[in-house]
């Protein structure tokens, strides 16, 4: 229980248990970060070993994993906090659907749960369910979090009841997700969401080690939970990089010997009377805010938030995505774990001396904190802009929004952005908008107050894009404070074909796509070293060559999958398929494909499904 020297990755995580595949995935988050959300499909299709020469992930692989997975993962985040990539990657268009921009319900909350909840599935056994509760966001931020990962599968007939009351705060949160959204979901994906909410109704979590129970809290919706912190509670720990006055007033209302942990920032901040009834009061220090010798992580800064609250022998711990504030206890949407278990076990002193392991315990970490002469810092007018410039981001990507396309009699297209309402007042408030596809130089301006509607003219098929940059810069008393964010668009009017012509720009030579067709016919779950060989090598090959040699290895492949796992060719007639549909797709298929591949996928078709 929160061992620092125990590292988990998020990616490690989310990687179906041995022999099963994803079949349905839901995520929310409060920021996200479009190339790091691209790594979960790297995950779910067991590729992400797969690196170019620079250490990125292989083209080929990101390409498959978010193609297969795409329309099984939806993923919801904070209206506003979607950032802009340093550059636009085609192969966003194959997730670009799969995320869904939400507001919290309550009058000034956001929307701040870190949560996945998946569903496997095989062929020689039952679903499996797992979820992960975090205290971290979709984005590639290296500061001190934790995880939770439970795993469960259906529970007996007898236990059902119990289990779906145990499971309730969880499974309406989930079936709220879709109210919430700035757009609505398309039918099927929110059949699907509920499906899996219903699905987790009979799921029994295993319960880790040292604890007696799980159960789940969530706050900010209708009918969710109160505070952790009642009446009568003992002895408590709380772990949270951001304070306000008021919930540590409720957590130390009774009992002693509390002990607070969180940022220098955030201390500072607080009259020195609110931290008084603590016992101690620590920081990270900063000899450890790094990756321990030989580790490949650096971390930096505190992100983690756990309560630990004592109750005699007893303990109940929470943890996950509330930070000890009123908003996180109050109108923010938050999600966290709880379990409960024996103080000699896993109570506070426990934890900081880091158990009976002989491993690194939390107090390792830390650095006493001594408030500093006199009193509490200010907030400065800087800070005070970034609040009011963050209250509009998230106001300004509340409002629906439409991209419309409109194909050119000269093959370019001509695209319209529209909002179904005016944008939020801002006096001192300079606001534009542009496609992610273009620079900077083609944004227009928006009026505050005013309805969205500019035109971007004589764009080409490439700039096609549903995610809009808004650029917001405040200027007052002095103090300017901008931010820049996107926007994930409706788009409507778009091409038919678009993501074929996508795939056969990202394919945009037959080599690729021999790599591609070599790739699919890989067994996901342990691609063999010889298999691996045979995908670098037929990359590397060029022209002629690679018409002539990589024919013989492809077809002996296709047979291969035909005779022992003919589902694997199912994929390759998608690609197939895909690329059959534009002139250019046709070119890029491997010399004399067309002769074999007929007679292959109507062997396969004759096949019962494996």
């Amino acid at each position: 229980m929160l061992e620092p020297g125990h590292r988990s990755l998020l990616l490690d995580n989310l990687r179906p248990p041995a022999g099963y595949q994803l079949d349905r995935a839901v995520a929310a988050t409060f920021s996200l970060d479009l190339h790091a959300l691209l790594m979960a499909p790297l995950a779910f299709a067991m590729f992400d070993a797969e690196t170019d020469g620079d250490g990125s992930p292989d083209i080929i692989a990101l390409l498959e994993a978010t193609r297969r997975h795409s329309n099984h993962i939806s993923i919801f985040c904070q209206a506003g906090r979607i950032s802009v990539p340093k550059a636009y990657q085609p192969i966003l268009a194959n997730i670009e659907e799969s995320i869904h921009e939400v507001t919290a319900p309550k009058e000034g909350g956001i929307f701040h749960p870190k949560v996945w909840a998946m569903r496997f599935t095989s062929d020689d056994g039952p679903p499996l369910y797992r979820l992960l509760v975090l205290s971290r966001n979709l984005t590639f931020d290296r500061s001190w979090d934790i995880v939770v990962r439970l795993d469960g599968e259906r529970a007996p007939m007898g236990e059902r009841s119990q289990v779906s009351a145990i499971n309730r705060p969880l499974t309406g949160f989930l079936e709220a997700l879709p109210g919430l959204a700035v757009r609505p979901l398309p039918p099927d994906e929110r059949a699907a969401l509920g499906e899996l909410a219903r699905d987790l109704r009979q799921v029994k979590f295993e319960i880790p080690d040292g604890f007696l129970d799980v159960s789940f809290w969530v706050s900010g919706l209708a009918g969710t939970s109160r505070s952790p912190f009642g009446d009568g509670h003992g002895r408590t720990l709380i772990v949270s990089p951001f304070l306000t006055a008021g919930v540590l007033g409720k957590a130390t209302s009774s009992g002693g010997r509390h002990i607070l942990i969180s940022r220098r920032e955030a201390l500072d901040a607080l009259p020195s009377k609110v931290l008084d009834p603590f016992e101690e009061v620590f920081v990270l220090d900063t000899v450890v805010e790094q990756a321990e010798e030989g580790s490949d992580v650096e971390l930096t800064g505190l992100h983690a938030k756990v309560f630990i609250v004592e109750h005699g022998g007893k303990v109940s711990v929470y943890a996950g995505s509330a930070n000890a504030t009123d908003a996180g206890f109050g109108h923010n949407v938050e999600f966290l774990t709880l379990f409960h278990g024996y103080r000699h076990r896993v109570g506070i002193d426990t934890v900081l001396r880091g158990g009976d392991t002989g491993g690194i315990g939390l107090s390792d970490l830390l650095a006493p904190y001594v408030h500093p002469d006199g009193g509490p810092t200010p907030e400065t007018a800087a800070e005070a802009l970034e609040r009011q410039i963050d209250d509009l981001r998230h106001r300004i990507a509340a409002l629906p929004m439409t991209l419309q396309v409109e194909l050119r009699p000269d093959e370019d297209f001509d695209l319209r952005v529209t909002s179904d309402g005016p944008l939020p007042a801002a006096v001192d408030a300079v606001l534009t908008c542009r496609p992610l596809t273009l620079g900077s130089a083609f944004a227009h301006d928006v009026a505050p107050a005013e309805p969205v509607d500019v035109r971007f003219d004589r764009v080409s098929f490439a700039a096609l894009t549903p995610f809009i940059v808004f650029d917001v810069t405040l200027r007052r008393d002095g103090e300017t404070a901008s931010v820049r964010f996107l926007v994930n668009a409706t788009l409507e009017g778009a091409p038919a074909d678009r993501h074929q012509r996508i795939l056969s720009s990202l394919l945009d030579d037959r080599s690729k796509v021999l790599r591609y067709l070599l790739f699919l016919l890989a067994d996901p779950d342990s691609v063999d070293v010889a298999t691996l060989e045979l995908i670098r090598n037929a990359g590397q090959r060029s022209g002629a060559d690679t018409q002539h040699k990589a024919s013989f290895p492809l077809l002996e492949v296709m047979l291969r999958s035909l005779a022992h796992n003919p589902a694997r060719l199912d994929p390759v007639a998608l690609l197939i398929d895909d690329l059959l549909n534009t002139d250019q797709g046709q070119r890029l298929l491997p010399e004399g494909i067309e002769k074999v591949w007929p007679q292959i996928w109507q062997a396969r078709q004759g096949l019962e499904p494996s």
